[in-house]
């Protein structure tokens, strides 16, 4: 029975130091691979301290940037040209918009005044038309008077002609009459005469009168009606100068709209193009400052790397401890060794199985000194 145990034990510890004698194989097989790469990057680290071009990946980076920050200070000042652009062309559109408003304003000033001298006309054909009629009642008044006067005048010469037939019989018959009477008869028929003279004067005088002042108002106001028809024509040619006036300024505000908004489109779209390309050149940026970042970070972990295996490893005074806690390498997934960087050197030959007790110590011990 102990000697079944026994042998099961010694089984036990031959897999467990042919467990362990694999683990320092790949342990020493990666320090080895560790430290030829190390050589190599020491190598290339002194090259490139000692060569001319010692960091060209820094200088096409720093050119990139440079270049990016011109393109990005281009598309600023481009951007900052297409605002001026358009806040002139907004300046524009309020003075044509200002003029349209003006012309509109003397439009309707024209229209009142159109109104105005279209209503003194209509004033001055009613007055002229009053003016005709009052003309045509004087003239039959004057008719009238002037039957008046000649029935008055045949009257008169009626009781001149019996007044004298009544002087001849008065001459013929002497005896009848006292010169008194005659005298009398006389001085009455003169005054009358006068008398009818003298009114028949004053009533063609202020007939006269009558009749040139109807004249001159008749013509005053066919004057006037010659004036207005005069400024209504020269309002007709100017409401249609203003109206040519205002579809030429329509067209024209029309056109220079259509313009400014085909404009303001463009500047629009440009905007956004160097909108876009100003956030592509910001990602741009980014990204190179991240890939930078980690060049640095990549560097800084090479030189840990470097530092670290630098130094040859320490091997413990007791083997079968440090062999357990070796740093876990990482691996292909199944338990085998995986290099991240470059093929891992071809292991050593395969350590036989010790014999069993001190001289199994002995080998492992010799195996982690060297």
């Amino acid at each position: 029975m102990e000697g079944l145990v026994g042998a099961r034990l010694l089984g036990e510890e031959s897999l467990q130091m042919w467990d362990l004698n694999k683990r320092l194989e790949a342990y020493l097989a990666r320090v080895k691979f560790l430290e030829e790469e190390n050589e190599g990057l020491r190598a290339e680290i002194r090259g490139a301290k000692s060569g001319p071009a010692a960091e060209p990946w820094r200088a096409k980076y720093e050119e990139e940037l440079r270049a990016l920050r011109a393109a990005l200070e281009r598309a600023f000042r481009e951007k900052c040209s297409a605002e001026l652009a358009r806040d002139n062309l907004y300046e524009e559109v309020q003075h044509v918009k200002s003029r349209c408003q003006k012309e509109q304003a003397a439009r309707e000033e024209a229209k009142r005044q159109l109104a105005a001298g279209k209503k003194e006309l209509e004033e001055e054909r009613r007055a002229q038309i009053w003016l005709k009629e009052r003309a045509v009642q004087l003239e039959k008044e004057v008719g009238a008077l002037l039957e008046v006067h000649e029935e008055e005048k045949a009257g008169l010469d009626r009781e001149l002609a019996g007044f004298s037939l009544s002087l001849e019989s008065l001459r013929c018959a002497p005896a009848a009459f006292q010169p008194l009477e005659v005298e009398d008869y006389s001085r009455r028929l003169a005054e009358i005469w006068r008398g009818a003279v003298e009114t028949y004067k004053a009533e063609v005088a202020q007939l006269e009168g009558s009749l040139g002042q109807a004249k001159e108002s008749l013509w005053k106001a066919a004057e006037d009606n010659q004036q207005s028809q005069l400024q209504l024509q020269h309002l007709d040619k100017e409401l249609a100068a203003l109206r040519a006036r205002k579809e030429l300024l329509e067209d024209n505000l029309a056109r220079q709209w259509q313009e400014q908004r085909g404009e303001a489109e463009k500047f629009q779209l440009a905007i956004e193009a160097l909108e876009q390309e100003k956030q592509s050149l910001r990602a741009q940026i980014a990204q190179v400052l991240e890939d930078r970042q980690q060049l640095m970070h990549l560097k800084m972990s090479l030189s840990l790397e470097v530092a670290t295996y630098s130094a040859p490893p320490v091997p413990s005074p007791r083997p079968a401890a440090p062999l357990q806690h070796l740093p876990a390498w990482p691996d292909g997934g199944d338990g085998t060794f995986a290099p991240s960087r470059a093929e891992p050197c071809s292991p050593p030959a395969p350590i036989p199985a010790p014999p069993d007790g001190p001289r199994q110590r002995q080998a492992a011990e010799g195996w982690g000194d060297n």
